[in-house]
């Protein structure tokens, strides 16, 4: 199985979901239970890398810009669209759909006379949903490509959810299976959940599994 670490603040079990029991049986995380200040030392300790380096920020294998990454790399261009209101109505042209996600608030570039919020955001059209921050919070969602790591979910009344590495887990109401995918309804409100990012599964502190939110 796969468990939570003891440092909170550096768990990765959120990104380690799609791992199954027999990958699992054949690995070891020695630093559970070492916070990151005790592991840096005892690096520095082995002559392995100063106390003081650097910490990895964002992507770590990318230096710079992940946008320039994009485009220079991987010849992806960010398509440029328009901001619109949910009734289709256009605000403002934007740069492009890589300078955004759901859920941002700040660096927009457009005056409403109150605060807006990018709601969605179309890859094939380029448009870029704005509404209110009331209109991010929902109560369910649907997940495709489910990775369990034995293969089924417990039947538990301690099962939590979280849809972004940094979101505090929210407790699972109900699951049902529609068409091969995986609806989720909560106790609570989850704010943004975003189309490609993970939904992870937890029963208390140990992963079930997951998949991509859709």
């Amino acid at each position: 199985f796969l468990s939570e670490a003891v440092d909170k603040t550096r768990d990765q079990t959120y990104f380690l979901y799609v791992l199954k029991e027999k990958q699992l049986s054949q690995i070891l995380f020695p630093l559970n239970g070492v916070p990151k200040s005790q592991a840096r030392k005892i690096c520095s300790d082995a002559g392995i890398l100063p106390a003081d380096s650097k910490e990895s920020r964002e992507i770590c294998f990318i230096p710079d810009n992940y946008k320039d990454f994009l485009a220079d790399e991987l010849g992806v261009c960010s398509k440029k669209g328009n901001f619109i209101f949910k009734d289709g109505s256009i605000i403002d042209r934007h740069n492009g759909i890589s300078n955004y996600t759901i859920g941002q608030r700040k660096g927009l570039g457009i005056h409403l006379g109150k605060p807006a919020y990018i709601l969605s955001i179309n890859s094939k059209n380029g448009d870029i949903v704005i509404g209110d921050e009331s209109d991010l919070y929902v109560k369910e969602i649907l997940i495709s490509d489910l990775s369990l790591i034995n293969a089924s979910i417990p039947n538990s009344d301690s099962l939590y959810v979280k849809i972004r590495y940094g979101a505090r887990p929210v407790k699972i109401k109900s699951i049902n299976y529609i068409d091969g995918n995986l609806k989720l309804k909560t106790n609570e409100i989850l704010r943004a959940p975003t189309p490609g990012q993970s939904a992870v599964i937890y029963n208390e502190k140990i992963v079930v599994g997951g998949g991509i939110i859709i």
